[in-house]
């Protein structure tokens, strides 16, 4: 997946880690996983793509 230029790149739940530069690091008080209100308060419908170890997720 290549990452386009007006995408973010966000750590969930990043914890005292900042290991990633040029990613936004949040806190689940920021951004909890499991609270649908947090995602919704920060981004429009379908406008999500999630990619862990590698592997996308729409």
């Amino acid at each position: 997946m290549d990452i386009k230029k007006n995408e973010i790149k966000q750590v969930i739940g990043a914890g005292e880690y900042n290991n990633n530069p040029g990613w936004l690091h949040t806190q689940e008080e920021e951004l909890n996983i499991l609270d649908e209100n947090t995602w919704q308060n920060g981004f429009n419908k379908s406008s999500i793509t999630i990619t862990h170890m590698g592997t996308s997720y729409l």
